[in-house]
């Protein structure tokens, strides 16, 4: 159901002033306006900030901002469907009414804080903002009731002003001479010579019924009593009418239902805004307002029963059974076995009626049973759920029968094969000469002509010699060309990564294989595993020979720390002149083992450090005697 709300907008003027009681009020306590006459003004607050954001002639606008015009029936003056408008957007999710993304393609969104409640509708209560596809807010705006609603419109962020030095010129159009925005209107009888043309308007509900707060973009303040538009409504003899500009706004809210989609829209009825063409003041008596859309975002439909994850009338359990398309699982609660997947509705321990499959391979064909042949193995005809298998027939309880599709002639295999019956199917085999390509058999394969889609041609229609009899290529071979020959064994074992580094790699036709290499390694384990013994702590010369925690295993041999090698004994490398680095590299004499490298004469281990006692100024003669400032040289292990 669309439901129309109108918005009372009164947007600030300095028309007619006059104080006004309400019968039994104090006069002073409300201090209300004329509202007639402020409507009636030409260049009240409201038709100049309609200038400035959205003008245009009576009943159409002319380039709002952020909006779209609408005409007289509130359709889009360009004609334009709902779904192309610059306005139209839609929400996500219908329990997440935050955003609504709006679908132009330059893209933009509508927030609202706090996000929209469908079960506010059909008046909720907002407030909004419209981001452009750059991120930039477009305008703000809120809506409570009917008398407390603003609309604004940021200035824009290079916007600077030059104003003159008179009364009100504020920005790059400021007044000069002291005339203010009002006077530069009047005089011109044009709002658009002093149009306003951002800030936000305000209207809240005022201290009494009926009277209404308007807040201008410039914080000046009005107030007034919605009863005055008696006074101006055209009804009487000679009266003006300014009723239709009185300032409104709209929204139009609808939640939605079951699998139907509901929307909210809103819109601003602004004052015509043309110039007076006669040099008097602009009467605007009897004229008509001109609609501006700013948002029509679509809500999506609420789930509809048998699909809302909830128990609705006429199901017999969440979303199933009774009335609902589908069928209840095993488990769920049924009240005959229409209601059931397995067509069994049958009372449980508990005495409730509840959904049950039943039995399957009792040669009893119920319930959702389509066959029952005394077992539950599939793969038979009858599944273990008792279904009829594809490419069997099943007549009542018992066995179930093989179609023969080559007998039959049900079987689609192509010209140039043959029909191979299979339990429950059937194959298609290429006639000899005939290769599949995977839709047909194409030839002749073993031809010695190499064509799609053959991978291989050698000439015969023989397999294990690197072509299949199907032209494809036999693993471990390579082939190129075609004829005899054209297919050769890939020697795997002449690449690296065939085998692990503790294994023999032996090449063998379109294969290879791999042998634990027992000159360094052993078969461990269960399952058996080459392993090398020379270096694995736990298999150390042998199979299950474990080193100790602190030992290590060196060519097959367990040594303790600081034994880094087995040179025919448990020996450190770092240390022993004899085997110095290494198995064999022996220092000379009066040489020293450090760190693993020699330090011969006539260099000298000092500490760590391998150095020559006879010019090193810091170990001149002996390890660590430094030479001093005054003989800084160390020359033939003296200082001088």
């Amino acid at each position: 159901m669309r439901r129309s709300f109108a918005v009372s907008l009164a947007l600030l003027s300095l028309g007619s002033i006059a104080s006004l009681a309400a019968p039994g009020c104090n006069n002073e306590a409300f201090d209300v306006q004329d509202l007639c006459g402020w409507i009636a003004d030409e260049c009240n607050c409201y038709r100049r900030f309609a200038a400035g954001v959205a003008p245009g002639s009576a009943g159409v606008a002319s380039a709002p901002k952020c909006g779209i015009a609408l005409d007289a029936n509130n359709n889009p003056v360009d004609g334009v469907d709902d779904a192309s408008k610059q306005t139209f957007g839609a929400f996500s999710a219908r329990d997440k009414l935050d955003v609504c993304l709006l679908l132009r393609p330059e893209g933009g969104q509508i927030v609202f804080d706090p996000p929209l409640d469908v079960a506010a509708f059909p008046n909720p209560a907002f407030a909004f903002k419209i981001v452009d596809g750059s991120g930039d807010v477009c305008a703000t705006g809120s809506y409570a009731s009917i008398t407390n609603f603003s609309i604004g419109f940021p200035a824009p962020a290079t916007a600077s002003g030059t104003g003159g030095t008179g009364g009100a010129g504020t920005g790059g159009t400021g007044g000069t001479g002291g005339n203010t925005p009002e006077d530069i209107c009047r005089e011109a009888h044009d709002p658009a010579a002093a149009p306003i043309a951002s800030g936000t308007f305000e209207m809240k509900p005022g201290d009494a019924s009926q009277i209404v707060e308007t807040v201008c973009a410039d914080g000046e303040v009005h107030r007034f009593n919605l009863y005055q538009l008696n006074k101006c409504d055209g009804n009487e003899l000679n009266e003006k009418n300014f009723k239709a500009l009185l300032p409104t706004a709209e929204i139009e809210a609808d939640p939605g239902a079951a699998n139907v989609d509901g929307f909210i829209q809103f819109r601003v009825f602004w004052p015509p805004t043309d110039k007076s063409t006669t040099g008097d003041p602009t009467d605007l008596s009897g004229q008509k307002p001109h609609a501006v859309e700013y948002f029509h975002c679509l809500i999506p439909g609420a789930s509809a029963p048998c699909f809302d994850d909830a128990l609705s009338d006429g199901e017999t359990d969440v979303d199933c059974g009774g009335l609902c398309p589908q069928d209840c699982d095993d488990g769920k609660d049924c009240l005959v076995g229409a209601d059931c997947k397995s067509k069994v509705c049958e009372k449980d321990a508990m005495g409730f009626l509840k959904c049950v499959s039943p039995p399957c391979g009792d040669l009893d064909v119920t319930g959702n049973e389509t066959c029952d042949d005394g077992n539950v193995m599939p793969g038979d005809g009858c599944s273990d759920t008792c279904q009829e298998e594809p490419g069997y027939t099943c007549a009542g309880p018992g066995p179930c029968v093989d179609i023969d599709e080559c007998a039959t002639g049900t079987d689609n295999c192509p010209t140039g094969t043959d029909c191979v019956n299979t339990p429950g199917s059937f194959t298609c085999e290429c006639d000899p000469g005939f290769a599949w390509d995977g839709m047909k058999c194409v030839g002749n394969c073993g031809d010695g002509d190499l064509k799609p889609p053959e991978g291989c041609d050698d000439g015969n229609i023989a397999g294990g010699d690197g072509c299949t009899p199907n032209c494809t290529k036999e693993p471990g071979y390579f082939c190129m060309g075609e004829g005899p020959g054209s297919c050769v064994d890939i020697n795997e074992c002449a690449g690296m990564g065939a085998c692990l580094p503790t294994e023999t790699c032996m090449n063998e036709i379109g294969s290879f294989t791999c042998t634990c290499n027992l000159a360094i390694a052993a078969v461990c384990g269960d399952p058996p595993v080459c392993i090398d013994t020379q270096s694995d702590v736990f298999n150390c010369g042998g199979c299950d020979s474990v080193c100790l925690p602190n030992q290590g295993c060196f060519k097959g041999n367990c040594c303790q720390a600081p034994a880094n090698a087995f040179c025919g004994a448990c020996t450190d490398t770092m240390t022993d002149e004899a085997n110095c680095g290494m198995c064999g590299t022996t220092c000379a004499v009066g040489g020293t083992c450090l760190m693993g490298m020699c330090c011969n004469p006539p260099n000298t281990a000092c500490g760590a450090a391998c150095v020559n006692t006879q010019t090193d100024a810091n170990n001149c003669g002996t390890c660590g005697n430094v030479c001093p400032m005054a003989t800084p040289m160390c020359i033939g292990g003296m200082c001088m």
